[in-house]
């Protein structure tokens, strides 16, 4: 790196410490596993935060070794370890465990989950690996997992914490004991949340591209299929409401048929033939006089297009009445969804797994086809299993084309080298998400997306385990099949997952305002310094356009901005990548005029939004505007009075001494004095006492002009 000015560089070097991103000085080892610089810094940022809070939260991206990082702050604190994380990551945890000579007890969240209390002993230390799956305080589990940590130190671990709202934060932070309130949320996301991105990491150390050697994601546009479903949709939208439910129940029934529709025919016909069997509980138990509780509905089970019937008589409360209005709505919908299974032909199945196949042969590395529906992935294995390498791994098991496995078998002949030119290797391997948590699927160099989940979080991590540290492939591409459904099916649900990725921004919404305070902080000059040197002029090969970075004022608050052009916009991690690269040139001209002009651009597109959104508060401002304005120039007038006083008294003692006669009286001599010479001696009183300007008006503190190499 080139040597650059002092302030810029502990500007650069301070902040990014803050966050954590700088690497770290030293070298730390557990057992058999060397840290890597980022895990490092990791583990000093986190260790007073849980000294002083008892909770912290790591939010690194997948595949950047949080596993490691909690195993190492457990090595240092030396206390029993508690682990709770799904039990699909049960041996994963124990195999770390080994590596590094850290002793831990694992506990499944589903364990928690279970009808019988675990009964676990309390530890002094927790940590809770996929902690978004305690995001519903209503649950089972979070209330246990609540206890287990009610006098414990709690380390979460997830690369999602945020699923659906900024609530899902909330949730998770008051496991180690935040108060209920919005203050705590942003607290949690401001201090005790550490979430870096592989860009940000490299833009403090370039030298660890080697180290960080991550595939890049690369998404593939799959050619657009006909679609058999034109009309499934609309009459999905009509389909008759049982009386017994809500309004509210009814919708997510059509929503939850629709997503099922959008994974494949055959997901589509599982979930209405299950809904069959809910609807036959629920018009027996009417004609029975019989509460349809959900035992009830359990009990009646439905396998393919048949039914297996229960005696309602024997499962639920008695009401004495057969209401024939509920039985005969019930029956309504059961003949609507009958009809809706006749245009689930599998044609579209058909088409898509065509896709797979031609995958399957082509491909020299592996490919994972991910599906939120077991009936999915079951469906697309029977249309290949004749196919060689193809395998299917959901929660109930593993096959091959010759029948069952075990799951670790599947996985070692999926991933590891030694299968790779063997009869037996898989090369496309179809699961459901039982697989897009915690493991590492480091190798494969394909992620097929089947269907989109509620949650474009569950994206991230489907598409993270393939993408992470030290994988042997140069890149992982992305494919997304076509759904069978209308465009304007398919725009409303990428919209809703739009929405959603929005949220989970929040996460790392504050780090800029954090920022901005340590770089106000290391940017401190003295008010006597000019403005063309608290600005720097500098030149990198990184940039395409000129860009000017630099923190500004706004009424009691500190920002930093970036002017891209005519855009200001927040600064990223290629913008501290290029500073670092930087050398300093001459002073260059007009970048600071044109960041003002934006400043005041966006000062008043800010003061217009206000004057529409809150008119009463724009009113209320104003007033107390008027009355600051008319107390400061009651001052003003006050000082200059008593200025001109203490002039005119010192200007007659002064022609007294020289004239050896008695001083004037000063009031009087004030009256007599020359109006100019009394103005010219107000003055400088005015501009001292004057206001500073507009309450209103941005300040430039200080700045960086960053221009191409080439200017």
């Amino acid at each position: 790196m080139k040597r650059m000015p002092h302030v810029v560089r502990r500007m650069a070097r301070g902040a990014l410490k803050h966050r954590a991103l700088a690497p770290a000085e030293r070298t730390l080892r557990i057992g058999n596993i060397t840290l890597l610089p980022h895990q490092v810094a990791a583990v000093d940022w986190m260790r007073p935060r849980l000294a002083r809070y008892g909770g912290a939260l790591l939010a690194d991206p997948p595949g950047l070794g949080k596993t490691y990082v909690a195993l190492a702050v457990a090595a240092e604190r030396q206390q029993p370890t508690l682990v709770i994380a799904p039990a699909a990551l049960r041996q994963q945890w124990h195999t770390a465990a080994e590596e590094t000579g850290v002793p831990v007890v694992f506990v499944s969240t589903e364990r928690l989950s279970a009808p019988s209390d675990p009964l676990v002993a309390p530890h002094p230390f927790v940590i809770i690996d996929e902690a978004h799956h305690l995001r519903t305080r209503s649950t089972r589990r979070y209330h246990r997992t609540k206890a287990i940590c009610a006098s414990a130190t709690v380390l979460l671990l997830s690369a999602t914490p945020i699923q659906n709202t900024i609530h899902d934060l909330a949730h998770i932070s008051h496991l180690f004991n935040l108060p209920p309130t919005r203050q705590s949320i942003s607290h949690v996301r401001r201090r005790l949340t550490l979430r870096r991105s592989l860009s940000q990491l490299l833009a403090i150390d370039r030298g660890a591209l080697a180290r960080y050697a991550m595939p890049a994601i690369r998404s593939v546009v799959t050619p657009r299929l006909p679609i058999p479903h034109t009309s499934l949709p609309a009459r999905l939208s009509s389909l008759p409401r049982v009386s017994t439910d809500s309004a509210e129940a009814h919708a997510l029934l059509k929503l939850g048929l629709l997503h099922a529709l959008r994974s494949s025919d055959a997901a589509a016909r599982a979930r209405i033939h299950r809904r069959i069997a809910a609807t036959i509980a629920i018009e027996e138990s009417a004609e029975a006089g019989v509460e349809p509780t959900p035992s009830v509905r359990r009990a009646f089970l439905s396998a393919s297009d048949t039914v297996q019937l229960a005696l309602p008589q024997l499962l639920g409360p008695f009401t004495g009445a057969c209401d024939a209005a509920v039985a005969a709505s019930a029956r309504e919908q059961r003949h609507a969804l009958q009809e809706l299974v006749q245009y689930l032909t599998g044609n579209g199945d058909q088409q898509r797994s065509d896709i797979l196949r031609r995958l399957a042969r082509r491909c020299t590395r592996p490919v994972v086809a991910f599906t939120q529906f077991s009936a999915t992935a079951t469906a697309f294995f029977r249309l290949l299993q004749r196919e060689t390498g193809i395998a299917l791994l959901t929660g109930a098991g593993a096959r091959i084309a010759t029948g069952a496995i075990s799951r670790a078998e599947v996985l070692a002949r999926f991933l590891s080298p030694q299968y790779r030119q063997r009869h037996n290797a898989v090369c496309l391997l179809l699961t459901t998400d039982v697989l897009s948590e915690g493991l590492s699927l480091a190798g494969v160099a394909t992620v097929v997306h089947l269907d989109l989940p509620w949650t474009a979080a569950r994206l991230d991590q489907r598409v993270g385990r393939a993408a992470r540290i030290g994988a042997p492939v140069e890149a992982v591409r992305v494919i997304q099949l076509p759904a069978p459904l209308p465009p304007a099916a398919e725009q409303a649900l990428h919209e809703l997952l739009t929405a959603k990725r929005r949220r989970m921004r929040h996460i790392s919404g504050d780090d800029d305002a954090s920022l901005c305070g340590i770089l106000a902080g290391l940017c401190k000059r003295s008010q006597s310094v000019r403005d063309e040197q608290r600005w720097l002029t500098m030149r990198s090969a990184l940039v395409q356009s000129s860009i000017t970075m630099a923190i500004v004022r706004v009424r009691h608050e500190r920002l930093l901005v970036v002017l891209d052009g005519t855009a200001l916009r927040a600064p990223a991690a290629a913008d501290w990548e290029a500073l670092a690269d930087a050398e300093v040139t001459t002073l260059q001209p007009g970048g600071i005029a044109a960041l003002r002009r934006a400043l005041a651009a966006w000062r008043l597109d800010r003061d217009m939004s206000a004057m529409v959104d809150r008119p009463g508060d724009l009113r209320f401002r104003s007033r107390q505007e008027a009355d600051e304005t008319l107390l400061h120039g009651t001052r003003i007038e006050r000082v200059m009075r008593a200025g001109a006083v203490t002039r005119h008294r010192r200007t007659a003692m002064s022609r007294s001494r020289d004239d050896g006669t008695q001083p004037a009286n000063a009031i009087g001599a004030s009256r007599t004095c020359d109006p100019n010479e009394r103005q010219s001696s107000v003055e400088p009183l005015r501009q001292r006492h004057a206001p500073a300007g507009n309450p209103r008006e941005v300040r430039i503190v200080c700045g960086v002009l960053l221009r191409p190499t080439d200017d």
